[in-house]
């Protein structure tokens, strides 16, 4: 038994491993005229997609594996795929104290981040790398304290500090801003990043923590920046901005007109220091809320900022997040729509955007989805799928499988190689040459 549930989706990601959701009533019917439904129609907006592209093309790799508890990060996901090597740091946590102190740093965190260095030596692509003094779960509290067991492991602690900590005036908040500052600059020179972004979805913390705590914030990444710019200063330094919620789409109160409440939240951000406006988006979600993506989704933020804009992640899942609700009944229930078409739509005016917006670059969250084919828009667990698979997804509470099937067929190729039809057109892009 298949059932339809309209959701209300917050993306609080980054890889970001964190989502939102809160139910709205059925009866909340989209204004948007019918002759907009079609899925990839919608997207078809201007097309400039000429002889060049001005932009790099991005993504993470990332993989999920049931043998280690952090993700895989294999050069071979991202053969031909790229030519800019996204390394998004929000999985390993920080040695807050070390970097405080000048201690020496913790040995497993250390392997972590040459494993990751590695990586990217292997890609043979320059880096955009990605960092964040937020934890990636929840965008409201510091990113976890990283140390060593006693087993020279890696140990990572959360909420070591309050949640919305105001840096202004908490105890720690000269330690963390000290702290920040060094693993910002460790960070840039241990990758020699093209573009560093310094504050991963960084005014999530706003909307989930006010302006005096997010006024603190600012200090912090103000401070990074500061430092990065002293020691690099051709080095093109950014904060990336999750802009699904700088629109508040899903707000009542925002529609039908959400410029208002755009150019409110962008008031707000308007302190923090940036050379370029890193965007973070996941469409699907305010998507299946208000019907549609709008045509100013990007360009009404590039009108309204002075710095150029990047994509610093996305994705649009190409199928539908369904899930058996609870586990281990036959009540399969949709919260997300979508489908193939739906996500070379979004693809097509993603890149042709890019394009007419002179940005710098564009990451995919993942080109390769991590999740099996399987399990696309799949309802309950397939049985000729391998049993590890439907275990895990079975154990898991709703949230992290939501999660999981939110960001886990968002790829233009599937878990095992296979082409899906993004995929064409994202090689076409990349075979263009740069501006």
């Amino acid at each position: 038994m298949v059932q339809r549930e309209r959701v209300s989706i917050k993306i609080v990601l980054s890889i970001s491993l964190a989502l939102l959701f809160a139910p709205i009533s059925c009866d909340n019917e989209s204004n948007h005229s019918d002759s907009d439904d079609d899925s990839q129609s919608q997207f078809e907006l201007n097309e400039h997609a000429l002889d060049t592209r001005p932009f790099f093309m991005g993504a993470t790799g990332f993989q999920i594996s049931f043998e280690d508890p952090y993700p895989v990060f294999d050069p071979a996901y991202l053969d031909g795929l790229i030519d800019l090597a996204s390394i998004h740091q929000d999985f390993y946590g920080i040695p807050w104290l070390e970097f405080a102190s000048g201690d020496p740093l913790p040995s497993a965190w250390l392997e972590k981040m040459s494993a990751l260095k590695n990586f990217a030596d292997e890609l043979g692509f320059p880096v955009f790398l990605s960092i964040t003094p937020l934890d990636s779960s929840t965008r409201a509290n510091l990113a976890p304290l990283a140390q060593n067991d006693g087993n020279g492991n890696l140990v990572l602690t959360y909420d070591w500090t309050s949640t919305c900590i105001n840096p202004a005036t908490d105890p720690l908040g000269e330690t963390v801003k000290a702290a920040y500052k060094n693993y910002a600059l460790w960070m840039v020179d241990f990758f020699e990043p093209k573009f560093a972004n310094i504050g991963t979805e960084i005014n999530l913390f706003y909307h989930f923590c006010g302006n005096e705590p997010f006024s603190g914030m600012i200090d912090i990444v103000n401070a990074a920046y500061d430092s990065i710019k002293d020691a690099h200063a051709d080095l093109p330094v950014l904060v990336s901005f999750q802009i699904d919620m700088l629109w508040d789409y899903e707000d009542d109160a925002c529609q039908p007109d959400p410029i208002p409440c755009l150019e409110a939240n962008l008031a707000v951000m308007e302190p923090i220091k940036r050379d370029l406006f890193g965007i973070s988006t996941y469409p699907l979600g305010f998507k299946n809320t208000i019907g549609y993506v709008p045509e100013e989704h990007f360009s009404g933020i590039a009108e309204r900022v002075s710095e150029p804009l990047a994509i610093a992640e996305t994705g649009y899942n190409s199928g539908s997040v369904i899930i058996e609700t609870p586990h281990g009944s036959d009540n399969c229930v949709t919260y997300l729509t979508s489908s193939h078409d739906e996500q070379l739509g979004y693809l097509k005016f993603l890149l042709t955007e890019a394009k007419r917006l002179n940005m710098p670059f564009v990451i995919w969250w993942s080109i390769r989805d991590y999740l099996p084919k399987a399990l696309e828009a799949s309802c309950p667990c397939p049985e000729d799928l391998e049993p590890m698979w439907c275990l895990a997804m079975n154990s898991f509470d709703f949230e992290t499988e939501l999660m999981l099937r939110f960001f886990g067929h968002v790829g233009a190729i599937y878990n095992d190689g296979s082409e899906k039809e993004a995929h064409s057109l994202w090689k076409e892009w990349l075979r263009k040459p740069l501006d």
